[in-house]
């Protein structure tokens, strides 16, 4: 993938997918990394939360 003007990105739908997919993904790791900076134990989360993906 090239450099894309903001304005003018056009996706493929195999692309769009997976931008789906990893939007999802940071959503799902987000809080997790804000607890792991936190100092909170966050590990027992993040395999709950991967088996569940």
């Amino acid at each position: 993938m090239g450099c894309q003007k903001i304005h003018s990105i056009c996706l493929y739908t195999d692309q769009q997918e997976y931008f789906e997919q990893l939007n999802r993904f940071l959503l799902l790791i987000g809080p997790i990394i804000e607890d792991l900076k936190r100092g909170k134990n966050s590990f027992k989360r993040f395999a709950e939360t991967i088996e569940s993906c």
